[in-house]
């Protein structure tokens, strides 16, 4: 069913329909100001996550992620079979009290596929396979507002910055699309780290229903290996002040109630990304919870 009313909502949580998940995330090393950060390497709760799909040189093959992938968030999912999903219903988080301040931005993806690594000498174009068993996203099929970011789940720092260019096609159907060359900061951890988390589009493309490849620059950015993440960003919580709890009621106070989509018996792969507003130190936590309802 579709909510129309609060009341719907209330009658749903009454009814057991709601979840409430709680995490909490460590980051592994100090972070820069103004550089984008993914928490799927993150260890605490749920646990660090790993790639999913088998990356390689020339060709990767790209798995589909789902809430019973390690590394998201922990939640339950309906049936397909019942025609109902879980919407979010609040989102809130708080930065760790004393010295370990992290002060920011937290935006919340649903993970919807992984290349696997690339590996550490790669430079060039590599071809993507999409997941198996479908020529398109298991969740958010269309495409619109599907993103595509870098990431790096290294133990080290990257010390060398590369560029990043995606062939794709757009929710319109239009294949060979291409997303112009974006640079990749060398950072750990890292999305996309320079003017935003997310590699760019073609001018007026609404999202990404497929990719076909990646072009990468002369090197990885790193000792190491970076993966192409496939997303549907779904909401954006600040955190501003250390130890207050900051949340977002996505009913009342901005009504948004983003519906999580259900795919095969699996919901979403939940997982955080992080703008910090200044430097942070190795071991700063950030908690919270997210509620949703079914229905």
């Amino acid at each position: 069913m579709a909510f129309t009313s609060y009341d719907g909502i209330l009658a749903a949580l009454a009814a057991g329909q709601g979840q409430e998940i709680y995490f909490q995330k460590t980051l592994p090393a100090a972070h820069v100001a103004g550089n984008f950060y993914t928490s799927w390497a993150y260890a605490g709760t749920p646990a660090a996550g790993g790639w999913a799909g088998a990356g390689g040189a020339a060709s990767a093959t790209m798995v589909t992620c789902t809430n019973a992938t390690p590394g998201a968030l922990t939640l339950a999912s309906p049936t397909t079979a019942s025609a109902t999903n879980p919407h979010i219903l609040t989102a809130g988080a708080v930065q760790a009290v004393g010295a370990q301040t992290m002060a920011g931005t937290l935006m919340l993806i649903d993970r919807l596929a992984d290349s696997g690594p690339l590996t550490t000498t790669f430079g060039g174009s590599c071809s993507l396979t999409m997941p198996v068993a479908t020529s398109l996203w298991a969740r958010y099929a269309d495409g619109i507002g599907v993103q595509a970011f870098v990431e790096s789940l290294e133990t080290t720092v990257p010390t060398v910055s590369t560029t990043i260019a995606l062939t794709y096609t757009n929710t319109a159907g239009t294949g060979a699309r291409t997303s112009g060359s974006t640079t990749v900061a060398a950072t750990k951890s890292l999305v996309k780290g320079t003017n935003g988390p997310f590699l760019s589009m073609a001018s007026g493309d609404l999202g990404i229903k497929t990719i076909e490849s990646i072009q990468v620059g002369a090197v990885t950015p790193a000792a190491g290996t970076i993966a192409l993440v496939v997303c549907k960003p779904l909401l954006i919580i600040p955190c501003t002040t250390t130890g207050y709890y900051v949340e977002r009621d996505l009913v009342i106070q901005t009504p948004k109630l983003p519906k999580l989509q259900v795919a095969a018996d699996a919901s979403a792969c939940l997982q955080w990304i992080f703008f910090p507003n200044a430097a942070t130190t190795s071991g700063s936590v950030f908690m919270g919870s997210v509620s949703t309802v079914t229905g």
